[in-house]
């Protein structure tokens, strides 16, 4: 099988078989993949902590509305709904480990991954570095590109301690965390000399980009480009629809209350007349 283009955007060669690619890399780049353990628990913690709030709050409408059966409908939907995600994240996971590559070379970097892109960056254009609890946002601002690696590379240490020499590392959380990977995930792809605002590149730095493309693996081109709405958001939906459903057809076939009656009296015996003498 020949060489892949250096065009990140070539179509997949008509041999290709994913995973059978993998061409010896440039002095001074190392090639990082995915730990499967960490991967998993990390898709497992993202899930349980980010979506469990939903059956939280099923939880807690069923009692309010229903009381002690309310109680055993929430916790039924809470864990439904939890378990459906784990199940469907089994695909992402396996799609992942068979397809993520880091490049990450003296100068620049590049990812790929099935149904996304590839990204790529420049050190001498990293504005900000940004750790959440999945990972390191890379943001470059002028060229207006970002690069995002999980926590669960397989040498995530290692990166990260060659990014701190890029540019500092700084912590975000909470609501800021997930500005960040908005913002960062809008602006993932290849670097392009067309980019808004970017400066042009040293003729140096430019070869080794063209050498991280032509050692990349081409395994992600064998995946279409995600959807525009991302499908596990697309199923949380389906299944806030689905709470809201079930809720109105408890309320609907619920048995209307019967209305209290008073404690009723013994009927007194009518007064008789007296008797005539």
């Amino acid at each position: 099988m020949a060489a892949p283009s250096s065009n990140p955007y070539a179509p997949p060669d008509p041999s290709y078989a994913p995973g059978a690619f993998v061409a010896p890399l440039p002095a001074g780049v190392r090639r990082f993949t995915l730990d499967p353990v960490k991967l998993r628990a990390l898709v497992v913690r993202r899930v349980v902590v980010t979506y469990g709030v939903i059956g939280l709050g099923a939880v807690g409408a069923s009692v309010a509305m229903n009381g002690v059966v309310g109680l055993f409908a929430g916790v039924g939907i809470a864990v439904a709904v939890v378990v459906s995600l784990l199940l469907g994240q089994r695909r992402s996971v396996k799609l992942q480990q068979a397809t993520y590559e880091l490049l990450l070379g003296p100068h620049a970097m590049r990812r790929t991954l099935g149904g996304f892109l590839p990204a790529e960056i420049l050190r001498d254009e990293v504005t900000g570095i940004y750790e959440t609890h999945l990972g390191l946002w890379i943001m470059c601002a002028a060229a207006a590109r970002s690069l995002f690696v999980v926590k669960a590379v397989e040498g995530f240490a290692e990166v990260r301690a060659e990014l701190a020499t890029w540019h500092p590392i700084e912590a975000h959380g909470g609501l800021q965390a997930w500005r960040t990977g908005r913002l960062g995930a809008k602006r993932q792809g290849a670097r392009t000399d067309a980019a808004a605002g970017a400066a042009p590149i040293d003729a140096a730095v430019a070869a080794e980009l063209v050498g991280l493309r032509a050692a990349s693996s081409t395994a992600w081109q064998a995946y279409p480009t995600r959807a525009s709405v991302p499908r596990g958001k697309l199923v949380l939906v389906l299944w806030g629809l689905l709470i809201v459903v079930f809720f109105v057809i408890w309320e609907v076939l619920q048995p209307a209350p019967r209305p209290r009656q008073g404690r009723r009296l013994p009927a007194r015996p009518a007064p008789t007349a007296p008797a005539e003498e």
